[in-house]
């Protein structure tokens, strides 16, 4: 029986991921009355979660990857900072970094203890996530446990994604505009893509916002 042709690599799912993303930010600055631009950006978190999830799944040195997340999560916590005050948002968030690292340690702690602790160890997490105000919060690190799901369990894995998005949506009303993004994660074909320079999606996300800020502050 022949394969189904799946066109997207992890490369190009981060690319869709930085260019919604970016789209999200740009509607959150510049055009707040303009959904539309919230409605696309939906799909960014959902990508990034996936792709936590498989460079989990791949990398050869998980203790380098807990501390790149860790050190990006620091460098990117003042400009996200300044996001949210351009954007009139008087509050206190931690950025996606430290949600994508709390993600990413419970993934850990799935794979190595057993079944009732790893299972506690995803709900202290999500309370983590949600106590200390990570974007996205404790839906955010069930995403990245879903999407670990999907890479195992692809049937499993579509039907707790598509879930998702629709009980988040009780408390963020555009969430559930998020389930856009599971096509993309449905035709994953498990390759790596292209290659871009050494921690370019890294740099990217504090890069840009850094840019966005820039805009704001001193043009409009």
């Amino acid at each position: 029986m022949k394969k189904p042709f799946l066109p997207f690599s992890s490369s190009v799912l981060k690319i869709i991921a930085c260019i919604t993303m970016v789209i999200d930010h740009v509607g959150f600055l510049f055009f707040p009355d303009q959904e539309i631009w919230r409605i696309i950006g939906r799909l960014s978190f959902p990508l990034f979660a996936f792709l936590i999830a498989e460079g989990y799944h791949h990398t050869k040195d998980v203790k380098r990857y807990v501390k790149r997340l860790f050190l990006f999560a620091l460098i990117s916590q003042l400009p996200y900072m300044l996001l949210l005050h351009a954007g009139g948002m008087e509050i206190f968030e931690l950025n996606v970094f430290f949600t994508l690292l709390t993600g990413l340690l419970a993934l850990i702690g799935l794979s190595r203890l057993r079944f009732l602790y790893s299972f506690l160890l995803i709900i202290a997490a999500c309370f983590v996530a949600q106590f200390f105000h990570f974007s996205y919060g404790a839906f955010g690190v069930i995403t990245i446990f879903a999407s670990y799901l999907f890479l195992n369990n692809r049937k499993l894995g579509i039907i707790t994604l598509s879930l998702i998005p629709f009980v988040n949506n009780l408390f963020n009303t555009l969430q559930w505009t998020a389930i856009f993004s599971l096509p993309f994660v449905a035709l994953y074909n498990g390759k790596k893509g292209f290659s871009f320079p050494r921690y370019f999606f890294y740099w990217f996300y504090p890069a840009h916002i850094v840019l966005l800020c820039a805009i704001w502050y001193f043009f409009i």
